[in-house]
């Protein structure tokens, strides 16, 4: 379900994307933003379009995807060793871009940090993919069956090794081979870069012509077969990065199988297992369920606040088996109830008087309407309106998707 207004985020402040300040976001206002980053961003591509989107929705979606982009890095080069920093990172290091953590963020903030990242973390796989090449041609080196020199020289030169050739090939036949070669996918394991680089060597290095074409015709074979199979990895680790992301938000003690699925996600983030489709349809009912509960208790504070403010004494009740919440306005040093609400699935709704002769008699009935409608206001919109979001698909992204919902 959709959230009701910006204002469930960060109070009473007006979206700070038109222009006017904003404040920093409270514990439930973090919890709504990851939560609704990640069905923005694991729903289809065309399921939501940026014009459908408010500001803090195309935030929370581009803050979502950074995230879990930078977490599948880290988990890619940690597996390797060799991870650095950000900007801090050694030579041959891999610079991750150092997460941020939203709690009291501000959503400005938010925003300037994911368009200081989005460059980041493309040039940060390109210095993984030069340090797989280079493990890979230090394997080759030394393994007990090593290739011939002139193999490998021409490995050399096809990693980009300045201490191999001084100057580029000179054959088209050449030129095809590396062109192939480099269109790898910088996120390809090392298996794959091993596998090509080797057909793509041996391809420069023989002297005999039908070898060299059939070796460069088993080079797109594999390039592409490696494309395409790491292209779907990358996208379901970084589905599994964006589930936890949201449900790692809150407490999932009181829900069934909650922890376990954590560790699922945590196995398909390190490449370990691959994302099935009942994991993937456990992960979005649960965080529909959490959703919803953030968007209840996030309502409820602000009734109550507006209702509090009006000089009303308010009494909640929640239903044990189902996520309503009554709320019952009394006035204040008495135990005359002025009015009913009751928030169910994203809705306030009023709930009917049960004496309405006596109801629309009190001038208390007046106020408590009054500070209805004031919370409606102050919500910006109907509150009793909410829009279902579009089924979600499981995603095809290639190998390094670009950031949703532009730079």
């Amino acid at each position: 379900m959709e959230p009701q207004g910006l204002e469930l985020l960060h109070g009473d402040a007006p979206d700070p994307l038109v222009g006017e300040p904003d404040e920093p976001m409270t514990l439930n206002g973090v919890t709504l933003l990851l939560l609704r980053g990640a069905a923005v961003c694991n729903a289809a591509r065309t399921a939501y379009q940026p014009s459908e989107l408010r500001p803090w929705e195309l935030t929370a979606a581009r803050f979502v995807d950074l995230t879990a982009r930078i977490m599948v890095l880290g988990s890619t080069v940690g597996a390797r060793g060799g991870a650095g920093a950000g900007a801090g990172a050694g030579a041959g290091e891999v610079p991750v871009p150092v997460r941020l953590q939203p709690g009291g963020r501000r959503l400005r903030e938010i925003g300037h940090w994911c368009a200081a990242t989005v460059n980041a973390i493309p040039s940060a796989w390109r210095v993984h993919q030069e340090r797989t090449r280079a493990q890979v041609l230090a394997g080759l080196s030394t393994r007990r069956a090593r290739p011939s020199a002139e193999v490998l020289s021409a490995a050399r030169a096809l990693a980009g090794r300045r201490d191999a050739w001084t100057a580029p090939p000179e054959s088209l036949r050449d030129q095809q081979v590396r062109r192939r070669f480099q269109s790898m996918a910088p996120e390809a394991p090392a298996a794959g870069v091993e596998e090509a680089l080797v057909l793509g060597a041996r391809a420069i290095a023989t002297t005999s012509r039908v070898a060299a074409r059939a070796y460069a015709d088993e080079l797109i074979s594999v390039v592409r077969d490696v494309n395409e199979e790491t292209a779907r990895r990358q996208a379901e680790r970084l589905t599994a990065a964006r589930y936890l992301l949201a449900l790692g938000a809150t407490p999932l003690e009181q829900y069934a199988h909650g922890r376990d699925l954590i560790a699922r996600l945590g196995q398909v983030l390190a490449g370990e297992t691959r994302l099935t489709g009942d994991l993937h349809d456990a992960c979005e009912r649960l965080c529909g369920i959490l959703e919803a509960d953030v968007c209840a208790d996030r309502l409820s504070e602000l009734l109550h606040r507006s209702l509090t403010e009006h000089g009303f004494t308010v009494r909640i009740d929640r239903e044990s088996a189902a996520p309503a919440i009554l709320f019952s306005a009394f006035e204040k040093g008495t135990a005359a109830r002025c009015g009913s609400l009751v928030i169910d699935d994203g809705m306030v709704v009023t709930a009917p008087p049960r004496s309405q002769r006596r109801l629309s008699a009190s001038a208390a009935s007046a106020a408590f309407h009054e500070a209805v409608d004031h919370f409606r206001r102050q919500l910006g919109m109907a509150v009793s309106s909410t829009l279902r979001p579009r089924p979600l698909t499981h995603p095809t992204l290639r190998a390094d998707p670009p950031p949703l919902y532009g730079p």
